[in-house]
């Protein structure tokens, strides 16, 4: 019977956690548009909570195929790791030199033995030493929950508790790409349960990886290290 009854207890104790749980999760819908009023895609938006992240060792992909890198942006949290295959039939030489974290890889193909840990947060900027028109962004999140907008400019970000914050960054907010918002949900308008997000930023190249020349020139210069 005492087994009986503890069982009992434990099984209602998880029920009543669970269930409580599920009625403070929520999922949160966001549209990003830029100054133009059109949708806005690879914009990060990170659930603003107390606590920090915890080191998660997780692994995202970084691809490298057609000449670029794909995803063109790609949210982590810190402490996950990422591999950098390269999908192409030639050889590529990925590095960065953002002080979040900077790494060198080599010319290689196929794909490193190892993957790379990134265990603060910050911004990083990738490059590719042969290829002047491949640029990635790696996006390293204290926060364990954020997502990031797709072609339609929209993005849904789940979070275990209800949120009053949200961090918003894109590599188009600031000509080095570190620059990122933080907005009080009260801030912004609702359509339909959806929260409007208008950057004040000139409308993404459609293919941004396939820079004009005068741009890169002057956008490497945050690809070097200081001296």
């Amino acid at each position: 019977m005492k087994l009986s009854y503890r069982f009992f207890y434990l099984s209602l104790t998880l029920l009543t956690f669970l269930t409580v749980n599920a009625a403070q999760a929520k999922t949160y819908r966001f549209v990003v548009t830029s100054a133009a009023n059109l949708p806005v895609s690879d914009v990060v938006i990170a659930a603003i909570l107390p606590q920090t992240a915890t080191p998660s060792m997780s692994t995202a992909k970084m691809d490298q195929a057609n000449i670029a890198f794909s995803p063109y942006v790609l949210p982590i949290s810190a402490g996950d790791k990422v591999t950098f295959p390269n999908s192409d039939n030639i050889r590529h030489h990925v590095y960065s030199f953002s002080a979040a974290k900077p790494f060198d890889l080599k010319l290689y193909s196929g794909e490193p033995e190892k993957p790379v840990i990134f265990d603060k947060p910050g911004v990083i900027v990738l490059g590719c030493n042969i290829h002047d028109n491949m640029v990635g962004y790696i996006y390293v999140s204290n926060s364990r929950f954020h997502a990031s907008t797709d072609f339609n400019g929209e993005s849904s970000l789940a979070v275990p508790t209800p949120i009053t914050e949200i961090s918003v960054w894109h590599p188009g907010l600031s000509i080095d790409s570190q620059k990122e918002l933080l907005l009080s949900l009260k801030s912004l308008q609702q359509i339909d349960g959806v929260y409007q997000i208008n950057l004040l930023m000139g409308q993404p190249a459609t293919n941004p990886q396939a820079m004009q020349a005068p741009n890169r020139d002057r956008f490497k210069r945050f690809m070097k290290p200081k001296e």
